[in-house]
């Protein structure tokens, strides 16, 4: 949704910025015909009133693409009539700004490692290896069977309810077993220990990766928070630019080029600004999910928890889903 919204800005911004350059172009023709400046300004401020429009074209139709793959996303019938809300849903993360995430770096591996099902599984996976590896050993162990039993008939055919337990036969039987040959359970023990040891590296490593990506994330939304506070600043150095340029090209003191060049920055630094705050938002809404601090409710909106969802009863039911020893590292 907030990428829709993104291209939708695009558009006004590109709008905003023909305006602006409609005026430039007004303002170098007065001054063309008043012999203050040359015919090439001219040209050169139509040139980029006609590209800004060819970009405005190509905007609109990456806006009407992307909003008909929104509502296939949403279920919707591509001939269904939506509307954004905008420009009060930018309006209103402008307002926010980038919301601090509740955790810390380290803290969100913990969170991961106590939240996140694949880690349940993956954990799982290792008690299951070990297991078999049990199984594998209680192989080698002999087997006796013993069966006792005591059979006593009835009293005939009439009386078949009563039994004559004065009459009856006790037995016992043994059956002691252990293969001499041990060569397929030796076989099957060292199986089951690689494969133990197998899922031990992957765990390992699993654990590593996840370091990495609970790492790779965090580095990203502080990298996004700190690109879009330089965006912000670089607004306000464009408009400020803009608007010398065009106070200089009415003294004479600027050429229609310094005028354009601060124009497509300030439309530049327009969409800059949006896309670092979406940005921003959508990574944090990612992070936020993987650590279950996001909650949906039964209307299909989003709500923060103060606390992560953690399976705790089922690793109190299950207490090697904590994680096999040494997993942390």
């Amino acid at each position: 949704y907030y990428a829709v919204v993104q291209l939708r800005d695009l558009i006004e911004n590109e709008r905003e910025n023909i305006v602006r350059l409609e005026e430039t172009f007004q303002l170098t023709r007065t001054l063309v015909e008043g012999g203050l400046r040359s015919q090439i300004e001219l040209d050169q401020a139509d040139q980029n009133m006609m590209n800004a429009r060819v970009r405005l074209m190509q905007d609109e139709r990456q806006y009407r693409d992307s909003l008909d793959e929104f509502k296939i996303t949403l279920g919707l019938p591509i001939r269904s009539r939506i509307e954004l809300d905008y420009p009060d849903a930018l309006k209103e993360l402008n307002r926010m700004g980038p919301l601090q995430v509740p955790v810390g770096e380290s803290e969100a591996f913990e969170v991961a490692m106590k939240s996140r099902t694949n880690v349940l599984r993956r954990a799982a996976a290792v008690r299951d290896t070990q297991r078999d590896v049990e199984i594998a050993a209680d192989a080698f162990l002999p087997t006796l069977n013993v069966t006792l039993g005591v059979n006593a008939a009835n009293a005939g055919p009439r009386d078949a309810a009563k039994i004559r337990f004065d009459r009856h036969t006790r037995f016992a039987s043994g059956t002691f077993q252990y293969d001499l040959d041990q060569t397929n359970n030796r076989d099957a023990y060292r199986n089951a220990m690689l494969a133990q040891d197998q899922a031990l590296r992957n765990w390992h490593e699993f654990v590593d990766l996840l370091r990495l990506d609970i790492s790779q994330s965090y580095r990203s939304l502080m990298l996004s928070k700190q690109t879009y506070e330089l965006r912000l600043r670089n607004v306000e150095i464009a408009k400020r630019r803009r608007k010398l340029a065009v106070l200089q090209q009415k003294e004479g003191q600027a050429a229609a080029r310094d005028v354009l060049e601060a124009e497509d920055d300030l439309r530049q630094a327009q969409n800059g600004v949006t896309g670092a705050l979406v940005s921003y938002t959508t990574t944090r809404l990612q992070f936020m999910t993987t650590l279950g601090l996001l909650v949906v409710d039964e209307k299909g909106m989003l709500h923060e928890r103060e606390k992560p969802f953690e399976y705790d009863r089922i690793r109190q039911r299950y207490p090697y889903l904590s994680g096999p020893a040494g997993a942390a590292r």
